[in-house]
């Protein structure tokens, strides 16, 4: 008896096959419809056997297929913006423009979060009069003000805290430039 593919045929073509059938094996009681199963050859049966999700009907003829990618949810296009970084622009001091990573990785002389802590805190840079900052992509950028530095770091914290929100309401998420004073 025959080797069969079974298959869908809805949507448009190529129709994924979605099961294998060998009546030489097995007896089936209730078979699939004939109009939904396509006739194998013995090499097409075997080929199935190293990749039985990698094939599919197209135009009555059995061809390699593989699905398509699922789209992206929206968590991972969040997890995708972030790992992009911030793109700052500064409309008063230029030399601090650049991509800011906010993905959480230790950078340049720590993170974000904590140097702004220390500002809060002790009023100055962890390193000084300035601190040099590394951006997406390897450049540097060198803050001379406390001031400006926390606008980026506050640029940064709401930018994360609106994917964050923008995931959790399946709404759009937030453009990734942003302008500073």
């Amino acid at each position: 008896m025959p080797k069969f593919a079974l298959y869908e045929a809805s949507g448009s073509q190529p129709y994924p096959v979605v099961g294998w059938y060998d009546t030489d094996l097995l007896n089936y009681p209730n078979p699939p419809a004939e109009d939904k199963l396509f006739l194998l050859t013995e090499a097409q049966w075997q080929a199935h056997l190293i990749n039985p999700s990698g094939f599919a009907i197209d135009n009555d003829t059995l061809v390699s297929y593989s699905s398509p990618a699922a789209a992206p949810t929206l968590a991972m296009q969040g997890q995708a913006a972030i790992a992009k970084g911030l793109t700052v622009l500064s409309e008063s001091d230029h030399t601090i423009d650049g991509t800011y990573i906010t993905n959480g990785i230790a950078f340049g002389s720590g993170d974000i979060a904590s140097e702004a802590q220390y500002i809060a805190t002790f009023g100055g840079f962890t390193t000084g009069s300035s601190l040099d900052w590394t951006l997406v992509g390897g450049s540097q950028v060198t803050f001379t003000s406390t001031a400006t530095f926390l606008a980026v770091a506050k640029a940064v914290a709401q930018y994360l805290s609106a994917i964050r929100a923008a995931v959790q309401a399946g709404t759009a998420l937030p453009q990734s430039t942003v302008t500073i004073a």
